[in-house]
């Protein structure tokens, strides 16, 4: 009778605070193992999601290439961090450009054209107040206060 006692009252004499630690690490590593689980598939699926991306809209990927060469003559050090970056990350990236390539699927970057073939045609505004800023002028004089001179 003594030892369930002495069992009974190990048992109840649990701390919270270990209780709390204990859950916040339990689901801490529960996190670790599902974002584990996402990597492990984002990796198996990128190589399928850069030549989707190419197959729906190769200037997207086209884009992405040029702009990272661009960078890199431009701004060498963040040119070669975004490239590590895009290098380490390519998971990432396929996902973001296979979303861009299905967002962009159907557009076109060129000059608008009829279904004809011919450009679409212009209108001409015939109404030409809306170069007039005399109207801004007065409205910013209106509103300008001694503000400024407390700076």
């Amino acid at each position: 009778m003594e030892k369930m006692y002495q069992n009974y009252k190990t048992f109840k004499s649990i701390n919270p605070l270990v209780l709390i630690l204990g859950l916040i690490f339990g689901l801490f590593f529960l996190f670790w193992f599902i974002k584990n689980i996402i990597f492990k598939i984002l990796y198996l699926v990128a190589p399928i999601l850069f030549l989707a991306a190419i197959v729906m809209n190769y200037k997207v990927v086209w884009g992405y290439v040029m702009w990272l060469f661009n960078s890199i003559k431009t701004r060498p050090l963040f040119g070669l961090a975004a490239t590590a970056i895009s290098i380490v990350g390519y998971p990432f990236v396929g996902v973001y450009l296979a979303l861009r390539a299905y967002q962009l699927r159907g557009k076109s970057f060129q000059n608008p054209v009829s279904k004809d073939g011919e450009y679409i045609k212009y209108t001409e505004i015939e109404n030409e107040d809306f170069l007039d800023i005399s109207n801004e002028k007065q409205k910013q004089a209106d509103l300008k206060t001694d503000y400024g001179d407390l700076i």
